[in-house]
């Protein structure tokens, strides 16, 4: 069976602004070639080996790769002497995993990820493109993809080149540029506002897992705020680290209050309103959460996860499974109360995007 491809982007309506970028300080992604070395190297000497050592770990049998970076947290000036290595590997052949190859010859974990070049270099393309999130786009395979894409290109952007041609190289580094920043940053508002409006629907019901949801929400408010000042590294866990660089008390005050359960909901949703700011209205859409399975009955629909258990609602004519569609989409702060007690109950998926401005 071939593999499905995504649906080609339909023309959107003109929606309400995300907000924009314009780094007020040198950014991660402008570090020069130099720096990465000198970090890269002493990194390597500590453990007797050299650039070239490391280079001879791209090849993994799937023919001469067309760029091999180096990435990771070693390389964005995070890692401590515990941290691992990433190698990214683009090779011109279309039969590889997503699986990193793994090795442990200097002394620690090196990640070696072999991707197709062309794929690879057509996602980058699309995230230049693509005015994500739209409606249509945030399901949760279509938000899986688009979050897959942006870790592969910043970290190649960011990343340290090892070996390539000319025209592999010359992408490499045009993948720095301020686009990068924006898309970066447009991700992390709508992750914070996806977690925010997660909060607020489930706090009803469920008020120790909304707390958690606005925890995440302040999170990726202050990842936004991060890279909007120029700390564009994508992994998550290394929040603090951006927020040390970038002499941020405030947000280092916040996530130390968030993780050590000092925090009641109410003071994590204001927060995450202040942090994210206007941002103008948003539209959820959801879908049935994976191993989801529905049966129609006469007083509505039964709805089963996993097989392990099942809540039955209201509605009726709703789509049979995951990937048949919508099951709701509409204003992120005024979901039916029908929807909003699926969601408690684990069997939607929620995604969000700015929403369709109305013609004057």
């Amino acid at each position: 069976m071939g593999a499905r491809r995504r649906p080609a982007p339909r023309e959107q309506p003109p929606r309400e602004a995300v907000l924009s970028i314009a780094p007020s300080t040198p950014s991660a992604a402008s570090a020069s070639d130099d720096l990465l070395r000198t970090r890269l190297e002493a990194f390597l000497t500590a453990r007797s080996f050299g650039l070239d050592d490391l280079v001879e770990e791209t090849d993994q049998g799937h023919g001469e790769p067309v760029l091999a970076v180096a990435a990771g947290s070693v390389l964005a000036g995070f890692g401590t002497h515990k941290s691992d290595l990433d190698l990214l590997v683009l090779v011109d052949h279309d039969r590889v995993t997503r699986m990193p190859i793994t090795s442990h010859r200097f002394g620690t974990l090196v990640d070696v990820t072999v991707r197709a070049a062309v794929p690879a270099k057509a996602a980058a393309a699309e995230l230049t493109t693509t005015d994500w999130p739209t409606p249509d786009r945030v399901d949760n395979a279509g938000w899986n993809h688009h979050r897959r894409s942006l870790n592969t290109t910043s970290r190649m952007a960011l990343g340290l080149p090892l070996k390539g041609g000319d025209e592999w190289l010359a992408w490499q580094r045009g993948l720095r540029g301020p686009w990068l920043g924006r898309v970066l940053h447009r991700w992390w508002v709508a992750e914070s506002v996806r977690m925010r409006t997660a909060a607020r629907w489930l706090a009803p019901a469920n008020p120790a897992l909304a707390l958690l949801r606005a925890r995440d929400a302040v999170l990726h408010a202050l990842h936004a705020r991060a890279t909007e000042a120029g700390q564009w590294y994508f992994n998550a866990k290394w929040l603090p680290e951006k927020l040390r660089a970038l002499d941020d008390a405030d947000g280092l005050a916040k996530v130390t209050a968030l993780l050590a359960g000092r925090v009641t909901l109410d003071t994590a949703l204001s927060w995450a309103d202040d942090l994210l700011g206007p941002v103008g209205r948003w539209e959820a859409a959801v879908h049935w959460a994976p191993g989801v399975s529905t049966w129609p009955v006469d007083t509505g629909t039964v709805v089963d996860r996993w097989g392990i258990r099942a809540v039955q609602t209201p509605l009726s004519g709703l789509p049979a499974a995951p990937g048949d569609g919508a099951v709701w989409t509409g204003p992120a702060d005024a979901p039916p109360p029908e929807v909003r007690d699926l969601f408690a109950h684990d069997m939607l998926w929620l995604g969000v995007a700015p929403a369709v401005k109305e013609a004057p």
